[in-house]
């Protein structure tokens, strides 16, 4: 799942090269992916390293993909913007409440 946030990361991130937007929606979007493309890749990395999905990245990544949501309506964005920033911040925040629930169910002890 943190795989999938590094492309969703990487395509909130490219949105503002193909979709007309205003300033702060813009570079809103360059950050917001950026950051969700990089905490996505620390979990992939942790992952492809046998370790669990680190928790408290996954809720800052959650915490992002909600930021997506909210974001086109604190901006006043519409159209493609708007509904690129709903998709990819539903998406982030399902995988990251996924990589959470997996984080937590592999620092349980295991049960005889």
């Amino acid at each position: 799942m943190a795989g999938l946030n590094v492309l969703l990361g990487v395509w909130l991130f490219l949105t503002p090269f193909f979709v007309a937007m205003a300033t702060v929606p813009l570079w809103n979007a360059i950050i917001v992916g950026v950051l969700i493309a990089v905490l996505g890749a620390v979990n992939f990395a942790r992952a492809a390293g046998d370790r669990p999905a680190s928790t408290g990245v996954a809720t800052a990544n959650l915490l992002l993909g909600l930021w997506a949501i909210i974001a086109p309506f604190v901006f006043v964005m519409g159209g493609t913007a708007l509904w690129t920033h709903i998709v990819v911040g539903v998406l982030v925040a399902v995988f990251a409440a996924v990589n959470i629930y997996q984080g937590q169910q592999s620092a349980r002890p295991a049960r005889v």
